[in-house]
């Protein structure tokens, strides 16, 4: 099996590594141990904080996506003109646009003015 560059390097600076360890003193060695564990207890100590809001945040944002998405109205709206009787075209014909979209409102109006 074929090792790659960037593994034949690791391998090297490892030996390199080791290599020196064995001239140092007693004294140092458990430092540098002591910095190793409190490095891995440091690195293990990241995922709650740095983790957890992450996780959460993207939690979040796929629950909006299907929120959107499921409230999302249909945009296909079709008219059947042959049920539009000829007095209804000729209505919304003379009507502003502005009057068509209030018309909720003049329907109101109407009802209104019809009861007093």
């Amino acid at each position: 099996m074929k090792t790659s560059n960037s593994e034949l390097l690791a391998g090297q600076i490892k030996e390199q590594l080791d290599g020196g360890l064995s001239t140092l003193d007693d004294d140092a060695k458990r430092k540098l141990k002591a910095a190793r564990y409190e490095a891995l207890e440091h690195a293990s100590s990241l995922w709650p904080r740095l983790g957890l809001p992450a996780l959460g945040t993207a939690l979040a944002s796929v629950l909006l996506v299907v929120i959107v998405i499921a409230q999302w109205p249909d945009t296909d709206i079709t008219v059947d003109m042959a049920a539009l009787q000829s007095g209804d075209i000729e209505m919304l014909s003379t009507l502003e646009l502005e009057e068509i979209e209030e018309l909720d409102f003049y329907l109101w109006l109407e009802e209104q003015n019809g009861a007093v």
